[in-house]
Formats: C-alpha cells, structure tokens, sequence
C-alpha cells in the first residue's frame, strides 16, 4: 500500500496483517452479503452499475435529495 501513495504513519496502529484484513473484507462481501446488492462491486466487475444502484442514484430517491439541497455544507 505504501507503493500505492499511503503514508507509512497511517500504519503506526495497525496490529493485524493489511493484506489478511483486506481479505477477510472481500470474502465477507462476496460470500456473506448479497453481491448482486453491491453497487461498488458491480462497478469494479462490470464498469456500470445494472439494477444495483447507489442510494443517490435511485429515481424513487431523487425528490427526497432535493427536498433536502438546502441542508448540504460545502
């Protein structure tokens, strides 16, 4: 990870392996949780998001966002 731009001092408390973490997540994911749900892992797999949508980009979502515009900080 630190080849990949992650300052080593993000490290400084990590007690487990990051690559066995790592794997233990995606197995949880792929095997515990329902993938075809997962919008992120369609993305990664496929390039596009099919039926698995984010919240954010649901049609039944988009009056509710709006309705809340006003409350967003920048």
């Amino acid at each position: 990870m630190g080849a990949l731009g992650r300052d080593p001092s993000f490290f400084t408390y990590v007690t487990d392996s990051v690559p066995e973490h790592i794997l233990r997540r995606v197995e949880y994911a792929l095997t515990t949780l329902d993938p075809s749900e997962n919008p992120y892992l369609h993305w990664i797999l496929k390039g596009h998001h099919d039926d698995a949508l984010l919240f954010s980009l649901r049609e039944e979502n988009v009056p509710l966002i709006r309705k809340n515009l006003d409350c967003l900080d920048f």
